[in-house]
């Protein structure tokens, strides 16, 4: 159908396309005039995802290629069951009449289920984009209503991001309180069996200087020893050398002889006084008192000579005697010594590993300690990089049904359904509207053709007839 045609269609059946806009318009007037007016409150939250996280101190926030992961999340947590039971508690809305009167007889579940699905099925959430603020819209008859609760619905979903964050930590503090007190026990048993061993070896601390002082003395008993090993060495030496003489009968050779004054004083008498006795003896006869008093000065000289040679071998001997003793005793004293400080190096040995453990159990204590206490501390903030950007306010205007925009549509929606209810006519009941319509027909040759006004003039005529 070429354009002319569908003009005098219309033109034709112009009464049929006048009554279908008119109807049209008339209905889109009456439906936007009678239809309950919606308002729609919007409410805006913002998901700071650089922010730094009070609760894990991360200060580097969330990467670039993961906001908008995080951002579609909490959309999904603002129309999550959860957050809806919370508007409905906050709201009182399971004793709110309009909301009972909403709800389907027969229905399973709780109140407070269903209404949280009434409400989540008109809310609206969307994100801006590539931001990270949240639109929360929600249509209702009554703008107040409207506003109360998509206000509702953000704090709602505030207070559901701080749960999130601050329930995970609740429930450790328990477990770091348990930990905590089972670290303080070992520390404590750790630091009694520290105190015992001290009490028992009589430890002060490391007591460095004590293992100082006790190896100063064994340098001095080893110097000792040295001393008295040399000393018995040479006095054996010589007691040795003196018995060797003795029993060769020389005299001569027993050198610590000549050292003695008192042997060599008696050696000067009595050489003179075998020198005076032999003089006596040339001169005088055996029975002569000087000859007996000159034998006998030099019979008691040389007994002096022999017990005083006596002496002294039995004092070198003595001596030497006493030399082994006393590196005897020194070396028993220095092997005592040793065994003291190794004794003590043991004893510090097992301190510092005792001691160790209470370092190790404190510094664990202190960890646990320091945990729990931040776990504790985050467990009771209030706060999170989530938060109410712009409130909802009582809409003013309905944002439906709108007048001008539906008689607007309805303007250029009016003309083509009539003229697709045109078209639909003509082909149930075709007429002739112009040759052309009897061109494609088998109706035979056309013979005249009327001109349109004497055709009308002649219409006129015959119905005043």
């Amino acid at each position: 159908m070429s354009l002319a045609q569908l003009v005098r269609l219309i033109a034709a059946r112009r009464k049929l396309f006048i009554s279908i806009c008119c109807g049209v318009l008339a209905v889109v007037l009456a439906a936007s005039l009678l239809l309950p007016k919606k308002y729609v409150a919007e409410a805006a939250v913002i998901a700071d995802v650089n922010a730094p996280d009070p609760y894990s101190n991360n200060t580097n926030g969330i990467p670039q290629q993961l906001q908008s992961a995080f951002v579609a999340t909490q959309m999904d947590v603002i129309g999550s069951r959860n957050v809806a039971l919370k508007v409905v508690n906050e709201q009182n809305l399971h004793h709110n009449p309009y909301f009972l009167s909403k709800l389907k007889p027969g229905m399973h579940g709780s109140t407070e289920d269903a209404i949280a699905d009434l409400l989540l099925d008109k809310l609206s959430v969307r994100s801006s984009h590539n931001g990270n603020v949240i639109y929360l819209q929600y249509p209702d008859t009554d703008p107040a209503r409207a506003a109360a609760i998509a206000n509702a619905f953000a704090d709602a979903y505030v207070q559901t991001s701080v749960e999130l964050k601050v329930s995970p930590m609740r429930g450790q503090l328990a477990s770091f309180d348990k930990q905590s007190e089972e670290l303080r026990s070992t520390l404590e048993k750790a630091q009694q069996k520290l105190s015992a061993y001290q009490a028992e070896h009589g430890l002060i601390g490391t007591d460095d200087a004590r293992l100082d002082v006790e190896n100063a003395r064994l340098q001095e008993l080893s110097n000792e020893l040295v001393a008295a090993q040399s000393a018995m060495y040479a006095n054996s030496a010589r007691a040795k050398q003196m018995e060797q003489a003795a029993s060769l009968q020389r005299p001569d050779e027993m050198s610590d002889l000549f050292k003695n004054p008192l042997l060599q004083s008696l050696k000067t008498e009595l050489a003179r006084a075998e020198s005076k006795f032999a003089d006596v003896s040339q001169r005088f006869d055996r029975n002569h008192p000087q000859y007996m008093s000159a034998a006998a000065e030099l019979a008691a000289l040389q007994k002096k000579v022999k017990d005083e040679m006596q002496n002294a071998r039995e004092t070198l001997t003595r001596e030497a005697s006493i030399s082994r003793q006393q590196a005897g005793s020194l070396q028993n004293a220095v092997e005592q010594q040793r065994e003291r400080i190794l004794s003590l190096k043991h004893q510090q040995d097992e301190y510092s590993v005792i001691k160790r453990e209470v370092d190790n159990a404190r510094t664990a204590y202190d960890a646990a300690l320091q945990r729990s206490g931040q776990t504790r501390l985050q467990s009771q903030l209030d706060h999170s990089n989530i938060a109410v950007l712009d409130r909802a306010a009582v809409p003013t205007q309905p944002a439906s049904p709108r007048l001008v925009l539906n008689m607007i549509l309805a303007i250029f929606i009016a003309p083509l359904l009539a003229v697709a209810m045109c078209v639909f006519v003509e082909s149930l009941q075709p007429r002739v509207h112009s040759r052309r319509d009897l061109a494609g027909n088998s109706f035979g040759p056309l013979l005249a053709e009327l001109p349109p006004d004497n055709f009308k003039a002649q219409r006129i005529s015959a119905k005043r007839a």
